[in-house]
């Protein structure tokens, strides 16, 4: 007496070649992905469902930011939360790898190099000059920091306006101490 076997599927009878898989017995045809209904012969299973390869790497794993395809193994996430794989987490300047420290500008990956580059680029294209120092002779940056204008043609870099008692920078309010050699003197020194 043959014992037939039922497929899980189909509920028919199997004769000849079967899968058993999953607790229980299968026609090769009729075990297929949940997702795509294609034949697996290897599969995974994602809560109650069985998925073929193809499917579980389209729609179970991360994707990667820069080749939009499936990441499968090791992965590096970078600070906004994208995941990469870790031979196309590079520089968007340069396309040097990336395997140390990094900065995320504008949604854009940098190298450590690349990044100073651009802020040092940045900063010259936001550079404005606002007129000499009548002390030092010198160009004043608006990146040089305080700048003190006694009058439209006498500006100062702030370490340049001293006090002619104490030689101190001026702090706050001072005082003219002779018009004619431009000589001022703080507060404290005043009286």
């Amino acid at each position: 007496m043959s014992s037939s076997k039922i497929c899980k599927k189909c509920n028919e009878k199997i004769d000849g070649e079967m899968i058993t898989v999953l607790d229980g017995d299968w026609h090769r045809n009729c075990f297929t992905c949940s997702t795509c209904q294609k034949p697996m012969t290897g599969f995974y299973n994602v809560g109650d469902k069985t998925i073929c390869k193809e499917c579980y790497e389209a729609t179970c794993l991360k994707t990667c930011q820069k080749c939009k395809k499936s990441i499968v193994g090791q992965k590096l996430t970078d600070n906004l939360n994208r995941d990469f794989h870790p031979e196309c987490f590079s520089c968007c300047t340069c396309s040097v790898k990336i395997d140390g420290s990094y900065f995320v500008l504008n949604e854009e990956v940098y190298c450590l190099k690349c990044h100073e580059e651009k802020r040092q680029k940045n900063k010259k294209e936001n550079t404005k000059e606002m007129g000499s120092c009548f002390h030092c002779k010198k160009q004043i940056l608006n990146t040089d920091g305080p700048m003190i204008v006694v009058n439209p043609n006498e500006k100062y870099h702030k370490s340049c306006l001293r006090c002619i008692k104490c030689k101190k920078e001026m702090e706050g309010e001072f005082i003219v101490a002779d018009v004619g050699t431009h000589s001022y003197v703080c507060m404290a020194c005043s009286n």
